[in-house]
């Protein structure tokens, strides 16, 4: 792999948005050259009582991520029992230089 970078898909506005149920989003170190990740986790939000609440869903291999992404989980936490939209938390995510990895346009077949 080659230098790994602090990225982000928002899965419910890639080109694929159509067959994907409400908002998620992966957060994670991917490979510049679109060769995989070390690690990445997936913010969906989810209906509650007609609200919608930020979830967090990551499987143990990722679990590094929480110390190399500490400054985005730092931030998280100042957000404890906030109910943030997913735009606020792709503002947060600019803010700490994370790139918009979303493909938002269907590949082109070479």
């Amino acid at each position: 792999m080659s230098k790994m970078i602090r990225g982000y898909h928002v899965s419910n506005r890639a080109f694929y948005k159509d067959v994907v149920n409400g908002q998620s989003m992966m957060i994670g170190m991917y490979d510049s050259n679109d060769e995989g990740c070390s690690g990445e986790f997936e913010i969906k939000w989810v209906e509650l009582d007609k609200k919608l609440f930020p979830e967090i869903c990551m499987f143990s291999y990722s679990w590094k991520l929480l110390k190399e992404l500490s400054d985005l989980f730092e931030e998280l936490a100042k957000l404890n029992d906030e109910t943030p939209t997913q735009d606020e938390i792709i503002a947060l995510l600019k803010a700490l230089k994370f790139k918009d990895l979303t493909v938002y346009e269907y590949p082109k077949r070479t």
